[in-house]
């Protein structure tokens, strides 16, 4: 993955648990900076895509020019961190699958900053590509939409291609049970 910057100053936060969102307040009140925060995450509702959202304010409340920076972290241990991201939108996926997110401006003496902003991760389908229909259950549903598709590669048919040889044939059906997910998962 990738060297994330380093964790800050702790700020005082609240999450509250909402839904299929987890809604975070955020407060960090310095001498010289002040820092409120309000995003939401789907951390305990991870499909495939991890996303971040929300809107951090930045104050310089000194007299002179300064820098301030916000991180956001979120442990590896709520995300699918044995996933490899596909795509990711400028935030950094540390070696433990811990999120990280810096934000940081020069402010001039008394200027405030809002940063608006929207992140997300795209992680790989761990059933390599099986999961047909999207309901994250590699099934009979699946099975039979591969059956269906059976015969040489078309413009209809390319996604139950599972080894990429150009025929949906036995080879793909056993990719596809390698893959079955258990009905009590």
């Amino acid at each position: 993955m990738q060297d994330c910057p380093p964790p800050l100053i702790p700020c005082v936060v609240e999450r509250v648990q909402d839904g299929y969102w987890t809604d975070t307040t955020g407060v960090c009140l310095y001498d010289t900076r002040e820092i409120t925060s309000f995003y939401e995450d789907n951390r305990y509702n991870i499909s495939y895509v991890y996303e971040l959202r929300g809107q951090v304010t930045l104050t310089n409340v000194s007299d002179i020019s300064r820098t301030v920076r916000y991180h956001i972290e979120v442990p590896g241990t709520l995300t699918p961190y044995w996933l490899e991201p596909v795509e990711k939108s400028s935030i950094c996926l540390d070696d433990d699958g811990t999120i990280v997110v810096r934000f940081e401006e020069t402010l001039e003496p008394n200027e405030l900053k809002v940063v608006d902003f929207d992140y997300y991760v795209i992680y790989n389908n761990p059933s390599n590509g099986a999961d047909f229909n999207g309901d994250y259950a590699v099934d009979a549903e699946d099975l039979a939409l591969l059956l269906a598709g059976w015969g040489d590669v078309t413009a209809d048919n390319i996604q139950y291609d599972l080894n990429g040889d150009g025929v949906v044939n036995g080879a793909d059906q056993g990719i596809l049970f390698m893959n079955w997910t258990d009905s009590s998962d």
